[in-house]
């Protein structure tokens, strides 16, 4: 299972991924659109990713301690 400092930054590289992919955004007339189109689509896997890390994370937090074992 994945431990929460490994999740922790999975989810702070996520963070600047889509930080600096929007920076990059503003300044539209420094790139190509072909480029521009890869920039939008890695911001929206970015997005999706750290929605997901984080649902993760907040799973792990309220995991029960029980077994579901038959014992």
């Amino acid at each position: 299972m994945l431990d929460t400092p490994f999740l922790s930054s999975i989810i702070m590289k996520l963070k600047e991924t889509i930080r600096l992919i929007k920076n990059a955004l503003k300044e539209k007339s420094l790139y190509t659109p072909t480029e521009i189109h890869y920039m939008k689509t890695a911001l929206k896997e970015a997005k999706r990713g750290l929605k997901l890390k984080r649902s993760v994370k907040a799973l792990k937090k309220h995991e029960s301690k029980i077994s579901n074992t038959d014992s």
